[in-house]
């Protein structure tokens, strides 16, 4: 509906994450052979036949991945490594809360937590999505629709199945989720704001991030790639490796 940040002009290809074979090379590219199977992640074009991609965001793909499997990483995958560990520097045994966490970019969240050997809480909005974070592997659900007031009952339900805070949280919805959400963070946590799929932009007060010694950090996928670009390749390509080895299971 032309509301979203970025606009491309019209009449384009849509899809972001493909997997397919090289049809050709660019004549300083040496990585990668033609007829190679890949993944890549590309703002647009993903749906045409051929797409152009650039090779710092083409992966190799092991040959028993499912390709349908392989094609759901990219985009999810690298938002959540940008924000995890690149921004959020998420360590073993830390607690991170994942909101809107039967979504793609939470249930990538949540495995990929999972492989660095957090503790995850996820937040979700109905039975069935519970039953989607467990099986990615959640370690407690807290259910937002037996909430009455977000802002404030996030952090009594967290505490109340026995946890005294998170380290981080990953939010993805914003608005009151936010805002309940950043009241759990324990001193010395970081808030990592990746989207506003409630389409409500939340507002902090700086004396309020003082106070609780917590920091608030933008997680741009775009950005990590321009500015981290080697690491997250990095991160990607054991991504797609841990897929091959059963570690990391996609949904679809």
């Amino acid at each position: 509906d032309g509301n979203y940040q970025v606009k491309p002009p019209t009449p384009y290809f849509a899809g972001g994450d493909l997997v397919g074979r090289v049809a050709a090379l660019g004549t300083s590219v040496t990585k990668f052979a033609v007829g190679q199977r890949v993944a890549a992640s590309v703002f647009r074009g993903a749906f045409a036949e051929l797409v152009l991609a650039s090779t710092s965001r083409t992966y190799p793909v092991p040959v028993d991945i499912d390709p349908v499997k392989a094609a759901s990483c990219a985009t999810v995958f690298a938002t959540v490594a940008v924000a995890l560990t690149i921004k959020g520097d998420l360590q073993a045994g830390e607690r991170v809360l994942i909101t809107g966490a039967a979504g793609g970019v939470g249930i990538a969240a949540i495995q990929y937590a999972e492989t660095i050997g957090a503790e995850i809480v996820a937040l979700v909005s109905s039975a069935e999505k519970e039953r989607i974070a467990q099986r990615a592997g959640a370690h407690q659900v807290l259910r937002l629709d037996h909430m009455t007031h977000p802002s404030d009952d996030i952090r009594v339900a967290l505490n109340r199945a026995g946890y005294d805070g998170v380290d981080i949280v990953l939010d993805v919805v914003g608005g009151k989720v936010f805002r309940g959400s950043i009241r759990c963070l324990r001193p010395g946590g970081r808030m990592l704001v990746v989207g506003f799929a409630s389409g409500q932009i939340p507002e902090i007060k700086a004396n309020y991030l003082l106070l609780k010694d917590i920091t608030v950090i933008g997680s741009a996928l775009e950005s990590g790639f321009q500015r981290h670009g080697p690491r997250l390749y990095e991160i990607m390509v054991g991504i797609y490796e841990a897929v091959a080895r059963g570690q990391i299971d996609p949904f679809v």
